[in-house]
């Protein structure tokens, strides 16, 4: 149940209540898990576009733990994505409702789901990070802990992009270029132009091959 659902039908029984909290909890562990295949994955895939850099990947680091040091609900969805994973649910309580929004801002009403973390569920399992328990107030309130949390995300992507820019400028030209030559001696026509690369390997070498030009 949504707020939506919530202003349509104004639902409060135990069954209504448990379902949303089911359903959110999926898709808060749905966001930790995805967001922890990105920070894991961004690494190996920014070292393979700058190989000649040693440290490359410390540089990558830098950016997230930088966040991470930074706000407190960076370091709180971290511990919370390892305790849902070993221990329990990350979504303790729901609260949902409606206000009236001052009529010189704007005439109606304002409905609006939120969602808590309780520092008494999780600050004596071993599996939370203590601490980050220790930092916790009473009830966290976990859409705004994911908005900040995405948000540092977010800004440590840009920070890699800049990481990027230059490298990326540099295969973004050789392929043009690529093209634009084969076009000159192909009658002005670069479809179905393919990059084929040769990796030594054992037993046999890979060869990788990916279009340049599609219909």
């Amino acid at each position: 149940m949504t707020a939506n659902d919530y202003m349509v039908r104004n639902t409060t029984d135990y069954g209504g209540f448990f379902d949303i909290r089911l359903a959110f909890n999926r898709r808060i562990v749905n966001l930790l898990t995805s967001t922890k295949l990105y920070i894991d994955q961004i690494q190996q895939h920014v070292k393979a576009c700058i190989y000649n850099d040693s440290n490359i990947e410390t540089k990558v680091k830098g950016y997230f733990s930088t966040e991470y040091d930074d706000k407190f609900e960076y370091r709180f969805m971290e511990a919370l994505r390892n305790y849902v994973q070993h221990r329990g649910l990350a979504v303790h309580s729901t609260s949902m409702g409606g206000k009236l929004i001052p009529y010189e801002e704007r005439d109606g009403i304002e409905f609006i789901t939120s969602l808590y973390t309780h520092k008494s569920e999780v600050e004596s399992d071993k599996a939370f990070k203590k601490k980050v328990s220790q930092e916790m107030p009473e009830k966290v309130n976990l859409m705004y802990a994911a908005r900040v949390y995405v948000g540092s995300i977010s800004k440590a992507h840009s920070d890699i992009r800049k990481l990027l820019k230059k490298e990326s400028e540099k295969s973004r030209n050789l392929i043009l270029n690529t093209i634009d030559g084969y076009e000159k001696i192909n009658n002005g026509k670069a479809v179905g132009l393919y990059a084929i690369c040769s990796i030594p390997k054992e037993p046999v070498d890979e060869t990788v091959s990916f279009i340049l030009c599609a219909l």
